[in-house]
């Protein structure tokens, strides 16, 4: 959500103050900055950025820019859903849950920080997806598995692969499925008769050409896989669990399966080696190279040349600690933190901020043994990074 000037103006109008106030010079405390945010944007509540988790520099960020980031925006609709009552902690705490599920699971396609579709396979994607495109002309189902660190783009890989295609796709979140029947449809009573209604999934297996994905393929229950699976295999068909209705896959149907790298996302080792049985294809994409990620940065964020450069530094150097050290994981350093911090900086936050909420400030702070925290060693590093970025690499 973003207010016209107008909007802003007379906003701050209502709250008493001038139209060049800053309310990041300000220095006012973090209830101030809720309140006001409150009074700025209709349909906000407080604990709806409370949920969010946005700290104060933050906050104040999107005050002056008046523009909600799509985290925050999305936390208020949940806040919104969930009800009324500020004042039921049982309700905050379901409305943390919510947005943390959320921060999980966004993709960049679904909750990306700044405006566009741009997306630079990898060679070796690029290479696969016009052969798979090429199969699936020719009536093959076509099964691939896409795998790699959290967040460097494997869902839009997918959604990607439709485009060039002009295909149909649909999006299945493979992590928060519980039962074998709810991916298929639901049964609909009407007093002595019944309906199954078939899913967006179903319909768009049942649809030539169509792309599937299905996201986070390897933490799907087994209960759940055991009647999926039969779609993936040269049968290609299965029968709706509890029901008689049979759901075939048509022809030319691609399948991408993706899966996160590390042992914090594999299933049951049963469950990885059916899912892998069933795959065609097998690609790592791993994260781009720099020119390659700063370009990405440019064509989704209007921020300039040199900052995305910095970012991209610094994500490299934290990547780089991840490799030598389990206490840093890859997800601070992802290309979706690093599409988060260009869209930080477009929203008007500054650059040591925006690398720091949406990439160092992720880390523990906690130290061990007197080494420094993981926090301070990823700020250390990613501070020196863009320190020869700028004397090296800058414009």
């Amino acid at each position: 959500m973003r207010l016209t000037e107008e909007e802003r103006r007379a906003a701050l109008a209502r709250m008493g103050l001038p139209e060049e106030h800053s309310f990041r010079a300000s220095g006012a405390s973090l209830p101030a900055l809720i309140e006001a945010a409150v009074a700025m944007f209709p349909g906000m509540t407080e604990h709806a950025i409370r949920a969010a988790g946005v700290e104060k520099g933050a906050l104040a960020a999107v005050l002056d820019a008046g523009a909600l980031t799509p985290r925050l925006a999305e936390a208020a609709g949940l806040a919104r859903d969930a009800g009324p009552s500020a004042a039921d902690p049982g309700l905050l705490a379901a409305v943390e849950g919510l947005a943390a599920s959320l921060a999980r699971m966004e993709d960049a396609a679904r909750l990306r920080p700044c405006e566009g579709d741009a997306y630079h396979p990898t060679p070796a994607l690029a290479r696969v997806g016009a052969a798979a495109l090429a199969r699936s002309e020719a009536g093959e189902t076509v099964r691939i598995g896409l795998g790699g660190p959290a967040g460097c783009g494997k869902s839009q890989a997918a959604y990607w692969l439709a485009r060039q295609g002009d295909r149909p796709i649909v999006e299945v979140n493979c992590g928060i499925l519980t039962e074998p029947d709810t991916i298929f449809g639901s049964t609909s009573l009407d007093r002595a008769t019944s309906t199954f209604i078939r899913s967006e999934f179903a319909e768009a297996v049942q649809t030539p050409g169509a792309v599937v994905l299905l996201d986070e393929a390897n933490r799907m229950p087994a209960i759940v896989g055991n009647g999926l699976f039969p779609l993936l295999t040269e049968q290609g068909r299965t029968i709706v669990p509890g029901t008689t209705e049979a759901v075939t896959v048509a022809p030319g149907v691609i399948f991408v399966m993706t899966m996160n790298r590390g042992a914090q996302y594999t299933g049951t080792d049963a469950m990885d080696a059916a899912l892998l049985s069933r795959i065609a294809a097998h690609l790592d994409l791993g994260y781009l190279d720099a020119d390659a990620e700063v370009q990405l940065v440019r064509e989704r964020c209007r921020i300039a040349d040199a900052d995305a450069g910095e970012i991209v530094a610094a994500a490299a150097a934290l990547r780089r600690l991840a490799e030598k050290d389990q206490m840093f994981p890859e997800e601070p350093a992802s290309t979706r933190a690093v599409l988060a911090a260009a869209g930080w900086v477009e929203a008007g936050l500054d650059l040591d901020d925006a690398i720091a909420t949406a990439m160092t400030s992720a880390y523990s702070a906690a130290s061990f043994a007197g080494r420094p925290s993981p926090r301070e060693a990823a700020e250390t590093a990613a501070t020196a990074a863009r320190k020869y970025f700028r004397e090296n690499g800058g414009n």
